[in-house]
């Protein structure tokens, strides 16, 4: 049984790597795991911005293994933010893996540009927090936290970028167990 300790209790975080995790048990990469969520105390930002998101991600990853590194087999922390590329603004998703050798694994996910609407509001000095939410009230929003669908009227979920960090970074990691 392998132990994976999880920096976050975000139902839409533990699903999407819930997901990577099945996919990788049905193909015979991975045989049975826990999967271990934890809150991880420290100070995060409610959008990291740049190399926060990487570094929070990180960040996460490690206060699991330094607590509970004689429990576990992998370490998971998982952070969403907005990075600047090429004059456009994205939301994308990092995860870090740390193993129990204290081996890194990153992997990040494609980024959805932000609606300039949005862009324009924050240039105005808003909060994207506080846009989103205004936004998912207006939209009668359901699912907490998903901003992607909030963006696109529910068309691209945040789900599938978080999916795709886990996949990108997780995978060397089971293979290195």
């Amino acid at each position: 049984m392998i132990n994976i300790f999880v920096g976050t209790t975000s139902k839409l975080k533990l699903n999407a790597l819930e997901d990577v995790l099945n996919s990788f048990k049905t193909s015979n990469l991975l045989t049975e795991y826990r999967l271990l969520p934890k809150k991880v105390n420290g100070t995060f930002p409610i959008t990291p911005y740049g190399k926060e998101t990487f570094t929070f991600a990180k960040k996460r990853a490690q206060k699991l293994f330094e607590e509970f590194n004689q429990k576990g087999s992998l370490f998971v922390g998982i952070e969403s933010g907005l990075v600047k590329r090429n004059g456009y603004l994205f939301e994308e998703c990092w995860c870090v893996v740390i193993d129990s050798n204290k081996k890194l694994f990153v992997g990040y996910s494609s980024g959805l540009s932000l609606p300039s609407a949005i862009v324009q509001k924050m240039k105005k000095g808003h909060a994207h927090a506080d846009i989103l939410a205004e936004l998912d009230k207006e939209l009668n929003a359901t699912s907490v936290n998903e901003t992607w669908g909030t963006y696109t009227k529910n068309h691209i979920q945040r789900h599938e970028s978080i999916k795709e960090s886990c996949r990108n970074s997780i995978f060397f990691a089971i293979e290195s167990i």
